[in-house]
């Protein structure tokens, strides 16, 4: 149910099982994931501060407390939760993936480190993977890297339409432009949700110095994504894979539209 974002129900499923076993510390942090994506941050709170008082404490439940403590403006508390969370070695994978997480952005290299340990233990990990491809390309600027990564993810999922338009944007970035779109037309074949919109265009508009009608495609593309999320406005304004569309007519018209959209409707949340 939480993968599903069905998180009323992830919740009852924790309460059902904690009748059972009340002090289980995975079911009380399950629990209080549930309740933050809620905003039920105090509830969840009392969850996290349950885990971390165990004798089987998971280590993860520190920088979920540190979120959940900066969502309340606790940002003393955040810190102090953040430095716990380092100084703590983690004894499961989940742990492992989330201090490699929050060693971004100030050590990517701390990063890449707890993450090829959280691999180690979960070798069919996508998660690891996909965030260590992450890092690699985002921080380090090691594309070749990252994109074998992608490559053993799609392995292991090979019809993850968000992992091939992520896959195709790397190969754009490294000039690979025929692998480039191969994926990201693969990608748009398997799913047509705003993110792998987005994420093909960048593919596209980076493509368009090569084949200049790909700029064309590229600004359907994102017109198409902010008409199903016109609350991924600011991510497109900042996404730098995107600049070859700025002087681009239609993609101008759908800034315009996702513009007059977000104003006309004050409810929309964006993401930044």
């Amino acid at each position: 149910r939480f993968e599903r974002q069905d998180d009323e129900g992830a919740e009852r499923d924790c309460d059902a099982a904690l009748a059972l076993a009340p002090d289980e510390p995975a079911l009380l942090l399950n629990r209080a994931l549930a309740r933050q994506r809620q905003r039920r941050f105090a509830e969840s709170e009392r969850d996290l501060d349950r885990v971390l008082a165990s004798p089987r404490m998971i280590a993860r439940a520190y920088f979920v407390r540190a979120a959940v403590r900066a969502q309340q403006g606790n940002n003393s508390g955040a810190a102090n939760d953040r430095s716990a969370g380092f100084a703590t070695l983690p004894t499961d994978f989940q742990s492992w993936l989330a201090r490699g997480m929050a060693w971004l952005p100030a050590d990517p290299q701390r990063a890449v480190a707890d993450l090829a340990r959280a691999r180690e233990i979960n070798p069919r990990s996508v998660a690891a993977l996909r965030n260590l491809a992450y890092v690699n390309s985002e921080f380090l600027d090691d594309l070749p890297t990252a994109i074998s990564q992608l490559d053993d993810a799609l392995a292991l999922r090979p019809e993850d339409a968000d992992l091939l338009a992520s896959r195709g944007v790397l190969h754009a970035r490294n000039r690979q432009f025929d692998n480039a779109r191969r994926d990201a037309r693969e990608a748009l074949r398997l799913d047509a949700t705003a993110q792998t919109l987005l994420h093909s265009a960048c593919v596209f508009a980076l493509t368009g110095s090569e084949q200049p009608a790909d700029l064309d495609r590229a600004a359907s593309l994102v017109q198409r994504s902010l008409q199903q999320e016109p609350s991924w406005l600011p991510v497109v304004l900042k996404d730098a894979d995107l600049r070859p569309l700025q002087d681009h007519a239609d993609f101008r018209k759908a800034i315009q539209a996702a513009r007059a959209l977000s104003q006309a409707n004050p409810g929309i949340n964006t993401l930044e």
